[in-house]
C-alpha cells in the first residue's frame, strides 16, 4: 500500500490529512456454507484480489490538561473497498463517518458526536463493516447501514496507585452514551438503539507514558431486546492528555 500523511498543525490546532491506497489478495478455503448463507453466497473456495482507498481529515484543538477529549474537533473518514481485478469473488463497500468533539461547561468534560453511513454489496464477498455497531448488540452486516452516537465523557478522579511497580493506575474515567443504528437488507429494515455508561481506569505499564491504556466495564441497555449487556472495555488512547 501507499500512504501520504500531511501535518498542518500549528500551536493548539492539530490538523492532519492522510490519503492512501492498498491492494491485497485473500485466500478463502474450508468454507462452511450454512454459516455464510444468511448474508452472502460465500459457499466455495477461491481467491479474491481487492483494492481500497481512504482519506482521513482531522482537526482538533487541545483541551485542558486532564480533559478526556479535545476541546473542539472534527474527524472525517472516507473508505472504499472493491474488487477491480479478475478473481473468484466480487465485493464492494463504501463507508463515510464524521466525529465531532464539543466542549462542556466543565473544562475537563466534553461531548463526542458520531455519525456514519455504509453501503455494502453482500451478494458475494462481504467486507467487514467499517462503522462501530451500537453498543450492546452483536454486529450484523447489512446492505445499507446508518449509525449515530452521542457520548458525554468526563474524568472522575486522579490518583497514583502502583501495583507491584508493574502497573500504575492514574485516573478513573466515566462516560454516558446513546447509540442508534438502522440496517437495511432488501425489504428488511432493523433498528438498533442502546444507552448506558462506562467506567474505565487509565493505566501505565512500568510508569511508561507510551505504554498507556484504559480498561474497565460497560453496561448497555438495548431498547429493542430489553436487555442489560455487560462488556469489558479495553482501549489505547490516541492522545495522552
Amino acid at each position: 500500500g501507499i500512504e501520504i500523511p500531511l501535518n498542518f498543525s500549528r500551536g493548539i490546532h492539530n490538523t492532519y490529512l492522510s490519503v492512501g491506497a492498498t491492494a491485497g489478495m485473500i485466500s478463502i478455503s474450508d468454507v462452511d456454507p450454512p454459516v455464510f448463507s444468511v448474508y452472502s453466497d460465500l459457499d466455495r473456495n477461491g481467491e479474491m484480489a481487492y483494492a481500497s482507498y481512504y482519506l482521513t481529515l482531522q482537526h482538533t484543538i487541545t483541551g485542558a490538561l486532564n480533559s478526556r477529549i479535545p476541546r473542539w474537533g472534527e474527524v472525517i473518514n472516507l473508505l472504499y473497498y472493491h474488487t477491480p481485478f479478475e478473481s473468484d469473488y466480487k465485493g464492494r463497500m463504501l463507508s463515510a463517518d464524521l466525529t465531532l468533539y464539543l466542549p462542556s461547561v466543565f473544562s475537563t468534560h466534553g461531548f463526542r458526536l458520531c455519525g456514519g453511513y455504509v453501503t455494502n454489496d453482500i451478494s458475494d464477498y462481504t467486507f467487514t463493516q467499517a462503522l462501530l455497531f451500537p453498543r450492546g448488540y452483536r454486529a450484523v452486516i447489512h446492505e445499507k447501514f446508518i449509525s449515530g452516537s452521542a457520548d458525554y465523557m468526563f474524568p472522575i478522579a486522579d490518583f497514583s496507585l502502583p501495583v507491584w511497580k508493574l502497573i500504575y493506575f492514574k485516573r478513573l474515567n466515566g462516560s454516558v452514551f446513546y447509540d442508534y443504528g438502522r440496517g437495511t437488507t432488501g425489504d428488511l429494515t432493523l433498528d438498533y438503539s442502546s444507552a448506558g455508561f462506562e467506567l474505565t481506569l487509565v493505566q501505565n505499564i512500568l510508569s511508561n507514558p507510551y505504554l498507556c491504556f484504559e480498561a474497565g466495564l460497560r453496561y448497555s441497555y438495548c431498547f429493542e431486546t430489553g436487555e442489560w449487556v455487560p462488556e469489558f472495555v479495553l482501549s489505547i488512547p490516541l492522545l495522552e492528555l
